[in-house]
């Protein structure tokens, strides 16, 4: 995470209600790896598009609009419950998927996204996947026989 994420984050819900979407998700992360002179040269580019739970989960932020839609829709087997709270899922971008499916948000649900990440993914082969482009260091590690970093 880059030390400016709290400020990001408040700059891309200043242009979603700037454009009326006030029920939206923040985007702070990305995988597309980029190189630090393109970070630097877009670093405050915001995007606008229908929010995908495959491409556009990671660094999730949302509206409280878009919270108060989700925390308030009923669930459509059991009206007697919140629909957040009842997809049996441990991914919440899946269950803001469902969500979006089943009517709560009156709408796709859209995205606004930094050009340049804020959150980066790490794991999975021994730190940030992409460690010769991103602008963060690597831990130093040995990958394990056959992957690469």
């Amino acid at each position: 995470m880059t030390p400016d994420v709290i400020d990001a984050a408040q700059m891309l819900r200043t242009h979603a209600e700037a454009h009326g979407d006030r029920q939206t998700m923040l985007g702070l992360g990305g995988y597309k790896a980029v190189t630090s002179e393109v970070w630097d040269s877009h670093r405050y580019g915001v995007t606008s598009k229908i929010w995908h739970p495959t491409t556009d989960n990671m660094g999730m932020g949302f509206t409280v609009d878009a919270w108060r839609s989700m925390s308030t829709c009923k669930s459509v087997r059991d009206p007697g419950k919140l629909a957040f709270c009842s997809f049996d899922d441990y991914n919440w971008d899946w269950t803001i998927y469902h969500l979006s499916k089943i009517g709560c948000f009156g709408q796709p649900v859209k995205i606004v996204q930094l050009a340049s990440p804020r959150v980066f993914h790490l794991g999975g082969s021994c730190g940030v996947h992409q460690t010769n482009k991103v602008r963060v260091a690597a831990p130093t590690c040995t990958p394990e026989p056959g992957r690469s970093t």
